[in-house]
């Protein structure tokens, strides 16, 4: 077996569920450059295998992400920001969206710029309270990497779960401020929904999305909608968190649900109330919060480790000097560099570098080595049924 390589991964899964080059890469690149991608010619940064693999339908979490020093300094600042605004700490929130970092593009500039919109936006509401601004900067965020949506719709699109999150966080800001009709909302809003069961085939991806949406849902279009329908979405995201073992919503998606089963079956309605109560009592003691938080609809936060933390400590296992590893491939001072997370390398001395510490390059997946793609159905089957006790 063969360690598999980012651009392989991605082409092979492409390949395998049909989906065009220019369909996966609209928005972020050409498909030029995705081509090299897959060809290893070039390596895709952090951020943009992670919208591959979302685009993909699979879930970034399982695939453990090397980075160079900038891109980690950047990913852990982005982990602060979420941090504070899930804490709804705004002032925390409009520090960190002035450092330095914030502005930073290195690391890919329209995925990086994307956030930056979205942070202004969150901060022109909940500190300028300019409802207008909010909105207008929510629909630049969106059109980084989904231009022309209102032209061309959810169908010419291959969206990551960062993307379809951003969209239904515009509708529902939107829709709570009066700002975009309830009649557009709903019908937004029930396309994402759908959009997303069909498109994000994992179903932990699914679970952080759906509920969140469903919710938002029914805050704003509660009233236009009939409760055998509420009833009907309410269930199809229950059923989905209860898969998927998570607990994304839940508080705000129970008090929904119950509400709605005491209209027509007050036996389930009761059985529902009290794994509500129980579920806020449990939230609640751990200190969570356990309101509606729409801005976390779109939350790209990921596993990620620093590549020169990899090199040292897999130079260490073997037992093998700085010397011994850059020899032939560049010069001792210049590996010490990387390893220290001074200088990142080059495609192809990185290449050779990981080759010789026995790394798989760019990605990998558990302790999985492997270039079929079915190999990655398999594990993701045992996993579910591991977890399931089946």
């Amino acid at each position: 077996m063969r360690r598999i390589k980012a651009g392989i991964m991605i082409y092979q899964i492409r390949e395998q569920k049909k989906i065009s080059r220019k369909s996966l890469s609209a928005g972020l690149c050409s498909a030029g450059a995705l081509t090299k991608y897959e060809s290893g010619e070039r390596i895709p940064d952090g951020l943009l295998f992670h919208y591959f693999m979302q685009r993909l339908g699979m879930n970034p979490e399982d695939f453990a992400v090397m980075l160079s020093l900038k891109e980690y300094e950047y990913y852990t600042w982005k982990e602060t920001v979420f941090e504070a605004i899930q804490k709804q700490e705004w002032e925390t929130v409009e520090q960190l969206y002035y450092s330095n970092l914030a502005e930073d593009r290195s690391c890919n500039v329209k995925i990086q710029n994307q956030f930056y919109l979205y942070l202004s936006s969150v901060l022109a509401e909940k500190i300028e309270n300019n409802a207008e601004k909010m909105l207008r900067l929510l629909r630049k965020a969106v059109d980084e990497t989904v231009p022309a949506y209102e032209n061309s719709g959810l169908e010419a699109y291959r969206l990551s779960a960062f993307e379809i999150g951003l969209l239904a966080l515009y509708y529902y800001k939107g829709g709570i401020r009066h700002l975009i009709s309830e009649d557009e909302v709903y019908s937004k809003l029930k396309s994402l929904i759908d959009y997303t069961i069909h498109i994000i085939t994992d179903k932990q991806e699914c679970a952080k999305l759906v509920p969140g949406m469903v919710c938002a849902l029914l805050h704003i279009c509660h009233g236009k909608m009939e409760p055998v329908e509420r009833i009907f979405i309410e269930e199809k995201a229950v059923k989905l968190l209860k898969e998927s073992g998570r607990f994304y919503h839940l508080p705000e998606l129970l008090r929904f649900y119950t509400g709605d089963l005491r209209l027509i079956d007050m036996e389930k309605a009761h059985v529902y109330e009290v794994q509500y109560h129980a579920f806020m009592e449990v939230f609640e003691d751990a200190g969570y919060d356990t309101a509606f938080q729409p801005e976390l609809l779109f939350d790209s936060r990921k596993q990620i480790y620093l590549l020169n933390e990899y090199m040292l400590s897999y130079r260490e296992i073997k037992g093998m000097t700085q010397l011994q590893i850059s020899e032939g491939i560049c010069a001792v001072e210049t590996y010490s560099r990387m390893e220290t997370g001074k200088r990142a390398p080059h495609v192809k001395e990185g290449e050779a570098i990981l080759e010789r510490l026995e790394i798989g390059w760019g990605y990998f997946r558990g302790d999985l080595e492997t270039t079929d793609y079915k190999a990655f159905e398999y594990l993701h089957q045992f996993k579910e049924a591991a977890r399931k006790r089946e």
